[in-house]
């Protein structure tokens, strides 16, 4: 079974969009950025940086993409450049022999 939290799941994605909930009724964010944190045999750690419109809080956000399905990323803002949102999930995971990177 492929863990949902894989990096390898999102890396094909990065410049394509999430639909996620708003504060005022359904939006998207851009995935813009991956980028890989330290890592060792057994984990891995990565970010996600999203763009989309400014105004989601901090939390845990329902996000949905036409490739990879539902997903649930908390998601911190941060601040905002040319007029647009950005929001950050940091992601860090065992891997174990279940869930193998893919």
């Amino acid at each position: 079974m492929t863990d949902p939290f894989a990096r390898a799941r999102f890396e094909p994605v990065v410049g394509s969009s999430f639909g996620v909930e708003g504060p005022h009724g359904p939006t998207a964010l851009d995935l813009v950025r991956l980028e890989a944190g330290p890592g060792g045999p057994d984990y891995e750690s990565y970010s996600l940086e999203f763009q989309g419109p400014v105004g989601l809080g901090q939390g845990i956000h329902h996000l949905q993409h036409p490739d990879l399905g539902p997903s649930e990323l908390f998601l911190v803002p941060l601040d905002p450049r040319g007029g647009l949102g950005r929001y950050q999930a940091i992601v860090n995971r065992a891997i174990t022999p279940d869930h193998q990177e893919v």
